[in-house]
């Protein structure tokens, strides 16, 4: 199933690559049973975060958005719960170091949440960029969260 995702102003914006379904998604592109290339583990493992925070939204009635600016920028997703919002950045590595992208810093910038997260393979830490506390957390802590 794919997931269509509002962006943080309600316009939809339609994300083929979230499917509720990997599984399915690897037998209609023939790769069902086979290692995927690394280029490709970076989309599955967005999928995967995508599919974790979207059951905890239902369950907890938020919704999952996605942010684009004019100029480009993209957060992957915004966990929107009414009275906050929480951008979520996916990176498919095993962090050594804290660092920000570009695209996120604009994002804290202009709408200054409380919280943000950074989910990876591996690093648990905690900075502040401006108002906001960024949580550098493992995939696995979001079962948890």
């Amino acid at each position: 199933m794919i997931r269509l995702l509002a962006d943080k102003i309600g316009n939809p914006v339609n994300f083929s690559q979230l499917s509720s379904q990997t599984g399915l998604r690897n037998y209609a592109l023939n790769l069902a049973g086979r290692l995927e290339p690394p280029v490709n583990m970076g989309m599955i493992f967005e999928n995967f975060v995508f599919n974790i925070l979207f059951e905890k939204a239902l369950a907890n009635n938020w919704n999952i958005k996605y942010w684009r600016s004019k100029d480009k920028a993209e957060i992957d997703f915004i966990i929107d719960k009414g009275y906050e919002q929480i951008p979520v950045e996916v990176k498919f590595q095993d962090l050594k170091r804290t660092s920000i992208s570009r695209s996120f810093h604009s994002f804290l910038k202009k709408y200054q949440p409380a919280r943000a997260l950074i989910v990876n393979l591996s690093l648990e830490t905690s900075i502040y960029a401006g108002v906001t506390k960024v949580s550098f957390i493992p995939f696995y802590r979001l079962f948890a969260e």
